[in-house]
């Protein structure tokens, strides 16, 4: 099975680095047009923060994650699949919380 090239793109080091420095602020453009997208723009700033949080999982040595995972588009969805199942289970087992907590001010009468 042959990777998509617009994926093999947006996880080269050229553009997640590009991309990286768009995310903290700097005054970079992407693309020469700002507004109305062309489909293909669209989806290679998706497949650009896929690759971005996957290179965040590598780093954070999270579980089944490898270089080798993000080199290959099968194995690529394959973890983001399991990654979005995970965090279902994970939400399931933390307690609901049902309310925040009111805290009503008085005024305080002043004696003489």
């Amino acid at each position: 099975m042959k990777n998509n090239p617009l994926r093999e793109l947006a996880r080269s080091f050229e553009w997640q680095s590009i991309y990286s420095n768009i995310k903290n602020n700097m005054n970079i453009n992407l693309f020469d047009n700002n507004k109305d997208l062309s489909r293909i723009q669209i989806l290679f700033l998706g497949y650009l923060e896929l690759y971005y949080n996957l290179y965040i999982d590598l780093y954070a040595e999270e579980k089944f994650i490898s270089q080798e995972v993000i080199e290959n588009d099968l194995w690529t969805d394959s973890y983001i699949l399991w990654k979005k199942k995970n965090k279902k289970i994970d939400k399931q087992d933390k307690p609901k919380v049902t309310g925040i907590p009111k805290i009503t001010f008085t005024k305080k009468n002043k004696r003489r």
